[in-house]
């Protein structure tokens, strides 16, 4: 077995797309901007100091105006008068039980 060369190993190549672009780089890179992205989104919320209002009613010249309380009236029906004749009664719903009593006793023979 002399003069037999040694098998070579297959040299490692790096990843890249068709074009020969590193995606590996690319990777990295979409990592990093994906973490600062998250840093400034969680700056811009909790602001300075936690987010809570920590401010007195002389800062800035804010003033809290409590919303006014509205009222809204629930809406009654308003009872409409017993009708008197057995025409206008017949073939609808009686008003009351006054007017369903005066026409059982007046307009059903």
């Amino acid at each position: 077995m002399v003069g037999m060369a040694t098998p070579r190993r297959p040299q490692r190549r790096r990843q890249t797309s068709k074009r020969g672009v590193n995606l590996l780089a690319i990777g990295l890179a979409g990592f990093v901007v994906g973490v600062v992205l998250h840093v400034f989104v969680v700056y811009a919320v909790l602001g300075s100091g936690g987010g809570g209002n920590t401010s007195s009613p002389n800062d800035n010249n804010v003033v809290d105006i409590p919303a006014p309380t509205v009222v809204i009236p629930t809406p009654t029906a308003t009872a409409l008068p017993d009708r008197t004749s057995c025409e206008e009664i017949a073939g609808t719903q009686y008003r009351s039980t006054t007017e369903r009593d005066w026409y059982r006793a007046n307009c059903i023979n």
